[in-house]
């Protein structure tokens, strides 16, 4: 089946959302809790950051796989 995405946060750097075991070519998108696309970028390795602008809420999706995460 498809591969899923482990969506895990960076705890290096405030505000940085790791994504990893991605394949190149798979598009992430990041919405805000309202429904809004805030980022939006095509994978060129198989691990990527989003910057989180604002704290609350965020639904990051990964092809059809679809996670919610918090940035507190």
């Amino acid at each position: 089946g498809p591969m899923i995405a482990l969506i895990t946060f960076s705890r290096l750097l405030d505000n940085v959302l790791s994504v990893s075991n991605l394949k190149t070519g798979d598009k992430i998108e990041l919405y805000s809790a309202a429904g809004a696309l805030v980022a939006s970028q095509v994978a060129t390795s198989n691990k990527e950051t989003l910057p989180l602008n604002g704290k609350g809420f965020y639904i990051v999706r990964v092809g059809t796989t679809s996670v919610k995460v918090t940035n507190n």
